[in-house]
C-alpha cells in the first residue's frame, strides 16, 4: 500500500459537508431551519465560488463552530478519513488559532486563548487508531488586526526560545555525562534558527 503526505490542509476547509451537517443537526437548529434538508446544504457547500472572498466565507462558517470543545470532534473525523480513505502517513494542519476563540470575548482575551487552541489541536490529532504523523501550520491572517498577528508572531517566538533552551539543557546534560575522551571527540552543535524550528514537534508558522 502506497502511503502519502499532505503538506497543506486547511482545518477550516477540510470538513466534508455531511460531517458538518451532522454537527448542525445536533447543535445548530438555525442552520438546519435555513436549509431544511442535507441535499440543499450540500449544494450550497460544494457549489463553485467566483471569488476568494466567497470561498473564504465557507471557512468562516466552519471556523465559527470549531471551538475548544468541538475541535476534537472535527479533527478525529478528519484524521480518520485521511487515514482510512487517503492512506496518509503525514499531515500538516493549517489554521488560524485566533479564529477558533470565542467571538464574544475581547481581543486580548482571545489572544490569551490561542495557546490553548494550539494545545487542543495537537492533542486531538494524536489518535492511536489513526497513526498519522501530524504538524500544525499556524497562520496569521490579512483580515485580522496588526495586534493579533503580532501576538501570533510573539507566540511562535516564545515557543522557539523554549525549544532552544531545552536543546541547550539536553546538550549540557549529555556533556556532563561524557568522559574527557568522549568530549574531545564531540563538538557542540551549531544550531541555527531554521534547525531549531525543524526540531519543534507539531508546530510551524506562516
Amino acid at each position: 500500500m502506497t502511503l502519502h503526505a499532505e503538506l497543506h490542509r486547511h482545518l477550516g476547509g477540510s470538513v466534508v459537508p455531511r460531517i458538518l451537517w451532522r454537527y448542525f443537526d445536533r447543535h445548530n437548529a438555525e442552520m438546519v431551519d435555513r436549509f431544511q434538508q442535507y441535499s440543499a446544504f450540500e449544494e450550497f457547500y460544494t457549489r463553485p465560488r467566483n471569488t476568494l472572498d466567497e470561498y473564504l466565507e465557507l471557512h468562516t462558517l466552519v471556523e465559527s463552530v470549531q471551538t475548544v470543545e468541538t475541535l476534537p470532534y472535527f479533527i478525529y473525523r478528519l484524521m480518520r478519513g485521511a487515514y482510512v480513505f487517503e492512506n496518509l502517513a503525514y499531515l500538516e494542519l493549517r489554521y488560524t488559532p485566533y479564529l477558533r476563540t470565542p467571538e464574544h470575548l475581547s481581543q486580548s482575551e482571545r489572544i490569551d486563548l490561542m495557546a490553548e487552541i494550539v494545545q487542543v489541536v495537537g492533542k486531538a490529532s494524536q489518535i492511536s487508531d489513526c497513526p498519522i504523523v501530524t504538524s500544525q501550520i499556524l497562520c496569521m491572517h490579512s483580515r485580522l488586526p496588526y495586534e493579533v498577528n503580532r501576538a501570533m508572531n510573539m507566540f511562535v517566538r516564545s515557543i522557539l526560545r523554549a525549544v532552544m533552551l531545552l536543546l541547550a539543557i539536553a546538550w549540557t546534560n549529555l556533556w556532563d555525562c561524557m568522559s574527557t575522551q568522549g568530549r574531545s571527540a564531540l563538538k557542540p552543535p551549531d544550531i541555527s534558527t531554521k534547525q531549531a524550528l525543524a526540531a519543534i514537534p507539531n508546530f510551524c508558522l506562516i
